[in-house]
């Protein structure tokens, strides 16, 4: 499970002193356990995986609005933290991947047009969840569909 993958590389990296793995890894457990606490369920492998695309996408939103400073420090750490997350995610499709993914949903489903953009994004986001940005699938079920 990823939750004690998590805490082992948490330890690992608090006897090897790698302050920042240390912190990044703590963030997630941290994330994950108030989740859990908050909602009072156990969260799977899914659940975690989704806390910690969650925590990449606010260190990329990040990078792009520093992208005009000339803060390189925050920058590069910023990089840094966003490759200890991804270690943890699954392997990422591409366009044609989530496009192929899409064609075979919107087949399934008997879908045509715009308003049944709800049904297709159903029947997708379970097989691509994690894999993909979400934002990405919309474009390409929007694209598909028009």
């Amino acid at each position: 499970m990823i939750k004690e993958q998590l805490l082992q590389d948490l330890k690992t990296a608090m006897r090897e002193k790698d302050v920042l793995r240390r912190d990044m890894l703590q963030i997630a457990r941290a994330a994950y356990l108030q989740t859990e606490k908050d909602s009072q369920t156990e969260l799977d492998d899914a659940g975690v995986i989704a806390l910690i695309a969650k925590e990449v996408k606010k260190r990329e939103e990040l990078l792009a609005d520093l992208k005009t400073s000339d803060r390189q420090d925050i920058i590069d750490r910023t990089k840094a933290e966003i490759a200890i997350f991804e270690a943890y995610l699954p392997e990422q499709m591409d366009a044609a991947q989530v496009e192929e993914v899409v064609r075979k949903a919107i087949a399934a489903t008997g879908a045509t047009a715009a308003r049944d953009m709800g049904m297709v994004m159903k029947a997708v986001i379970p097989e691509i969840a994690g894999r993909a940005d979400n934002k990405l699938v919309n474009q390409v079920v929007r694209r598909l569909l028009a």
